[in-house]
């Protein structure tokens, strides 16, 4: 692949890349191009967002007439979005971002709250067609019938003026045995009380809630919830479509339905995801989110670049606009970085900054000696950090006594 003929430079006010994607044409290859746009104008895309997956696991598209070489995951997401005819301008980071240009990915990198906002976002969940349990709960949120209102279950919090459960009370009390086996310790409404209606809008033939429990757990189950960028995606997206293969879910179906599900999981996978909906939540009535929070909320997330930790975040954080993403700089300056924006926004030094430290530290350096050596020698903690619901527990049990 020659990025010089792929890849031309970017007006550096607001340049983006579109990529359209060319119908199917009776199973030929995937074809595409790039077409360069700028956000201040009004650009219609919809931008992927999706699990890498392995590069030695790969298949080549046609981009701009070059051979390209993308991973599996994409391919098929591409494969899948071409038979619909709608669907032909997306905005997908791996294509659309000049990966070798660390100046440009930097620049891309701290523009992409306005490209997510600006988006009708794409979670692609994958192929799906090899497990039989996850087709079966996509399945079954697809035929969910118009009379359920998911919207109530996505929204049924037990809140007053809008705010949500404390980040503290959802994370220990989900992590906690007690809880694991009384449901009445959490401060939602109990989700149960909605089954009969939800499903009397099902014929007698089709698998009642706790039949399909176990798939649409799987569903939430996958390591694409658990990327770092899954945050600032669905968050700041200005609308989500569910999709695996070719079956497509409108977001208050999915998320009404898995929320459900999330309150009897106590997965790390759950967690992530309940902090997903909490922020959303957030977001959607104007409270702001700092980054020492949605680091908090995301340290159980994973991504290829350490330094993500920090970046993906740079877009909803309400202090993180003095932060500009630079892939030049090296994991022990970005620290650096992080460290004296936040010295600089508190104007103190106290606890809560030795916490935020330590909180980057293990965000940067998750199998650092010195973490090893607190959890050995700690008494009632673990040397592995395999079990994260005790894990996450342990945090914010920390971070609430600071």
């Amino acid at each position: 692949m020659r990025d010089s003929t792929i890849y031309q430079p970017l007006d550096p006010n607001g340049g983006i890349r579109v990529l359209i994607l060319e119908p199917d044409s009776d199973g030929a290859e995937i074809r595409c191009s790039l077409t360069h746009e700028n956000l201040h104008n009004d650009v219609e895309y919809k931008a992927l967002s999706y699990e890498w997956g392995s590069p030695k696991d790969s298949k080549m598209i046609k981009l701009n007439g070059e051979s390209v070489s993308v991973t599996n995951n994409l391919w098929w997401a591409l494969w899948h979005l071409r038979k619909h005819r709608r669907i032909t301008r997306l905005w997908i980071d791996a294509l659309c971002i000049n990966q070798k240009d660390k100046y440009e990915r930097g620049h891309q990198v701290s523009m992409m709250g306005s490209i997510y906002r600006n988006a009708e976002v794409i979670c692609w969940l994958g192929r799906g067609n090899d497990n039989k349990q996850l087709d079966r709960a996509m399945r079954y949120l697809e035929n969910t019938p118009d009379e359920v209102n998911p919207q109530e279950l996505l929204y049924s919090w037990d809140i007053d003026n809008h705010s949500m459960p404390s980040s503290h009370q959802v994370s220990v009390d989900m992590a906690s045995p007690r809880a694991r086996n009384n449901h009445s310790s959490l401060s939602y409404h109990d989700p149960r009380q909605y089954s009969d209606r939800y499903q009397s809008g099902y014929s007698s033939n089709y698998p009642s809630i706790l039949e399909i429990s176990p798939n649409i757990e799987a569903l939430c189950s996958l390591t694409y919830w658990r990327r770092t960028w899954i945050i600032q995606e669905v968050v700041l997206a200005r609308r989500l479509m569910i999709w695996q293969g070719d079956v497509c879910i409108d977001e208050m179906k999915f998320f009404g339905l898995c929320k459900r599900v999330l309150l009897h999981s106590l997965t790390e996978q759950g967690v992530l995801m309940v902090e997903a909906f909490r922020i959303l939540h957030l977001r959607r009535y104007g409270q702001s989110l700092t980054l020492m929070q949605l680091m908090e909320f995301s340290e159980l997330s994973s991504c290829q670049d350490l330094r993500d930790r920090v970046y993906a975040m740079l877009g909803l954080a309400s202090d993180g606009q003095q932060l500009i993403p630079d892939y030049t700089k090296s994991i022990e300056d970005v620290y650096k970085d992080v460290m004296l924006m936040h010295t600089l926004c508190t104007k103190r030094n106290n606890l809560r900054t030795v916490y935020f430290s330590q909180l980057v530290q293990r965000a940067f350096w998750p199998l650092s000696a010195s973490i090893v050596e607190y959890y050995s020698e700690t008494p009632g903690t673990e040397t592995q950090r395999t079990d994260y619901q005790d894990y996450w527990g342990r945090l914010w049990y920390h971070k609430m006594s600071l």
